[in-house]
């Protein structure tokens, strides 16, 4: 049988990156309102929520389509070389 692709979400399941996550939104929510996230906001708000959800929130609904995609990519900036270990081990 021949496979063109596999589909595998590891996150949260053999590598834990909430960390990661948690520091990404830390340094964003400075930007945006010059202060970090609590952790209540933590669990209420941003655990398990997409970006754009989240960066809306931190700018009270207000949110341009520009800033969505701007503090998105800048989010994933920071937290994805969390991952960059797992692309260079599977060559």
């Amino acid at each position: 049988m021949n496979y063109k692709a596999i589909i595998f979400d590891f996150n949260g399941t053999l590598f834990f990156d909430n960390d990661k996550h948690v520091l990404a939104w830390g340094k964003i929510s400075k930007l945006i309102r010059g202060r970090g996230i609590s952790d209540e906001e933590l669990h209420e708000q941003f655990n398990g929520t997409p970006n754009a959800k989240n960066i809306q929130y931190m700018m009270n609904n207000q949110a341009t389509s520009e800033e969505l995609k701007k503090y998105s990519l800048l989010k994933e900036e920071v937290a994805v070389p969390a991952f960059s270990f797992c692309v260079s081990s599977a060559k």
